[in-house]
């Protein structure tokens, strides 16, 4: 069987949707005669074919950035090409270049759609492609989705109740043991930072509420690094430097290998203000290295993951005090933080493992097919 995934980008680009693109792709491709390939934009504009880990990447020549989002003719050149050869295609929301692809290039082929949040700021935008989500989502045979509380809460998903399953998403806990280069490269982390020490990982974009953290760490004594890129570095260095914390707050670049700052923290925080933060697969990453959370009470999975008292703390979103004062109870408390910590890694084990994630990704993409 062939799936084509669809997807903006794919690593080494970072994020969320990537990581997840890249768990089915890398997990599902050659598992029981199934044949996984990927079709993205690709980052620097030109066109090119890759074999990553064993998948087969196509890039689309991107001729522009319109909202965020690439803007690509040869897409859809590439997209009704590998669609004709595929038995189901897997689109990733939102992307609406993938969408109106399916629409046009795909209507023999079974379409599943991965709902991974809804679109909350764009909503001019939002308004326009109201049709093509609606189009994609009634033709679609599943539609995943990461929580129950996304569903919920979710207006355009409810909907399509009917067709959404929900599947958690994995980690591979195997990847996430501390082995001792990893524990060298934290125990450097920690003596060029300091200690106690707090790690935010995300793009530097409106929702990940970055600016409440560095906020809260006027009432912190701890340094705090956000690893990340995107559009507001300069607008939150601006405001350690304002509200005088510039000392003890570093952004520093995407890291190829996370691992060795989530084993350097104390905390790990995610103070994400928005449900486009739909899960905060980050928060599972620091869940596996065993570390405590600090995340924000959204309507979405995000408190699910971690949960207030047992793997850590959660607080109302755009409230710094709050972020401040479960911050200092955790890092003034020893026992509490590695109860938390260790019950952290449980939960990952328990609820969140690859395996699961995998076999139910492949079990509703077999059963979609049968329709």
């Amino acid at each position: 069987m062939r799936l084509l995934q669809v997807n903006k980008a794919y690593f080494p680009h970072l994020g969320g949707v990537e990581s997840i693109v890249g768990q089915v792709a890398e997990g599902l491709n050659g598992r029981n005669g199934m044949e996984v390939e990927v079709l993205a934009c690709a980052d620097g504009g030109r066109a090119r074919t890759e074999l990553i880990n064993g998948v087969r990447v196509e890039r689309a020549a991107t001729v522009a950035r319109m909202l965020s989002m690439p803007v690509s003719v040869d897409f859809f050149r590439r997209f009704r090409r590998m669609a004709a050869r595929a038995d189901a295609v897997l689109l990733h929301h939102p992307f609406p270049l993938g969408f109106a692809a399916a629409r046009l290039f795909a209507r023999d082929r079974p379409c599943l759609v991965w709902y991974h949040s809804d679109i909350v700021r764009q909503r001019v935008s939002g308004a326009l492609l109201a049709p093509l989500w609606t189009g994609m989502l009634g033709a679609a045979r599943r539609i995943f989705v990461s929580s129950q509380r996304l569903l919920a809460s979710s207006a355009l998903l409810r909907r399509y109740r009917a067709k959404a399953v929900v599947t958690p998403f994995g980690v591979d806990l195997r990847r996430y043991a501390p082995s001792p280069e990893r524990l060298a490269a934290a125990a450097e982390i920690r003596a060029r930072y300091g200690a106690p020490l707090l790690l935010a990982v995300g793009r530097l974009i409106y929702y990940k509420g970055y600016e409440y953290l560095i906020a809260a760490m006027r009432r912190v004594s701890a340094v705090l690094l956000i690893v990340g890129a995107g559009p507001l570095e300069r607008e939150l260095l601006a405001l350690a430097e304002r509200i005088g914390v510039a000392d003890r707050v570093r952004i520093l670049p995407p890291a190829a290998d996370l691992i060795p700052y989530y084993l350097a923290c104390d905390v790990f925080v995610l103070p994400s203000i928005a449900a486009s933060e739909a899960f905060g697969l980050v928060q599972m990453e620091a869940m596996a290295c065993g570390k405590p959370v600090v995340n924000t009470a959204l309507p979405t999975a995000v408190p699910e993951v971690s949960v207030d008292g047992e793997t850590g703390l959660t607080v109302p979103a755009r409230d710094s005090a709050a972020l401040a004062a479960a911050i200092a109870r955790l890092l003034g408390d020893d026992g509490l933080r590695q109860s938390f910590g260790a019950n952290a890694r449980a939960r990952i084990r328990g609820h969140y493992g690859i395996e699961r994630f995998l076999n139910d990704v492949e079990r509703e993409i077999r059963a979609a097919l049968a329709c």
